[in-house]
């Protein structure tokens, strides 16, 4: 799975880039950028890593590994005015040079596609606004 992300249920999930922006712009407080403005990555809602298990349970020549991903990569800087937009607040960042980060992480889920039918259905404003609200 890359990226996963969806709304939180309790506290006791680990934090990820998307919950840490969203409580962030929602409190008017500037976010932190480590690395690069060009940094990005490739996320996934957690209902459609769901949907990705559940064909491969009905799938019988689903065997060997997957990539479950979107395969679209987001630079964070355009994900972090995206946030900020659907929650009509002002995006103030912080950037933090940080060696040794991986500039770009996309997937390729070409075989998921082709061998179980996977096909991502979450738009990622529509999962931006459940992380914002939930």
């Amino acid at each position: 799975f890359f990226n996963l992300y969806g709304c939180k249920i309790d506290g006791t999930l680990p934090e990820n880039v998307l919950r840490l922006f969203a409580e962030r712009i929602l409190r008017d407080e500037e976010i932190m950028l480590h690395g690069s403005v060009r940094n990005s990555r490739d996320f996934l809602h957690v209902r459609d890593a769901a949907h990705a298990l559940l064909l491969a349970v009905q799938k019988t020549k689903a065997e060997g590994v997957f990539n479950v991903c979107s395969g679209r990569e987001t630079p964070l800087l355009q994900l972090a005015r995206r946030m900020a937009r659907l929650a009509h607040r002002k995006l103030r960042v912080k950037i933090q040079p940080r060696a040794g980060r991986f500039r770009r992480v996309v997937g390729d889920c070409s075989r998921a596609r082709r061998i179980l039918g996977f096909r991502p259905k979450v738009s990622l404003d529509e999962g931006l606004r459940e992380v914002l609200y939930t």
